[in-house]
């Protein structure tokens, strides 16, 4: 399956699903953030997003990952 072949959508889901799973584990170490723009940038997020959603979520303690279900 192409990148193309996958919705918009599905991608931002599979991204978020990744967020939350980094969140879950309480980390945010350097390799996950890695990991988590490297994939943001396959999926056609622009960079500076994906730096900032990642910065958002691993500060803000009032998120929980049932948001993301």
């Amino acid at each position: 399956m192409e990148l193309k072949e996958i919705a918009y959508k599905d991608r931002s889901e599979f991204l978020r699903g990744f967020a939350a799973i980094i969140r879950k584990n309480n980390c945010g170490n350097p390799d996950e953030k890695i990991m988590f723009l490297i994939i943001g940038k396959y999926f056609g997020f622009e960079e500076e997003f994906c730096k900032e959603s990642f910065e958002y979520l691993m500060r803000n303690k009032y998120i929980s990952c049932s948001i993301f279900y």
